[in-house]
């Protein structure tokens, strides 16, 4: 196979350059004619290729045993294996850690990092994770209340897709100014705009 690629490259009108269909990804290869370099070329592009292919499993795998041992009440192992999964980038895996640290299940309570867990799930557009700001701003006991964070999270809740009813919306711009609701608009058609 690589003699015939060899062939291909010296009849080629791109000399150092080939195009590779691998699993519906293109990849493009650079090519040196020297055989050193086509073999540390080759070993990389299966390098490429088994990483496109297989990137997700190992998240999913963090995630699934993580989830494995929140369920079975064993939260050290749990947190542990959330966190590893969250620092990959995984939205699911924040807001789970998110929980933990508001709830203190395997570690103790700790508002601050729940809310820096939330924001970097919602900021991936996770819904859930921007219903729990809203409830975490509306009813924290650490925090002071701020209605017009909570009404701002409640609005970008519902644009990321949460079916919300209207009487908690009422309910909640009831106990604000107009101003204050104008604010809470204003804030997140700013997030929105950031992170669209």
């Amino acid at each position: 196979m690589l003699k015939g690629f060899r062939t291909f490259l010296s009849r080629a009108s791109y000399k150092n350059a080939l195009l590779v269909l691998c699993s519906r990804t293109l990849v493009v290869v650079n090519f040196s004619f020297r055989r050193r370099t086509v073999k540390v070329s080759m070993r990389q592009l299966f390098v490429v290729i088994f990483l496109l292919l297989f990137e997700n499993v190992s998240v999913k795998a963090d995630f699934d045993g993580a989830w494995a041992a929140y369920e079975n009440g064993k939260y050290n192992i749990a947190v542990r294996e959330f966190l590893r999964c969250a620092e990959r980038g995984n939205d699911k895996c924040q807001l789970y850690l998110g929980d933990i640290y508001r709830y203190g299940h395997g570690t103790v309570v700790r508002k601050d990092k729940a809310l820096d867990w939330y924001l970097r799930s919602v900021d991936q557009k996770n819904p859930v994770a921007a219903l729990r700001l809203y409830s975490l701003y509306l009813h924290n006991s650490a925090m002071p209340k701020n209605n017009i964070k909570a009404y701002m999270w409640f609005k970008i809740a519902k644009v990321l897709g949460r079916d919300l009813s209207l009487e908690k919306e009422v309910s909640l711009k009831s106990g604000m100014t107009p101003e204050q609701v104008t604010e809470s608009q204003r804030l997140a058609t700013e997030w929105w705009m950031k992170h669209q």
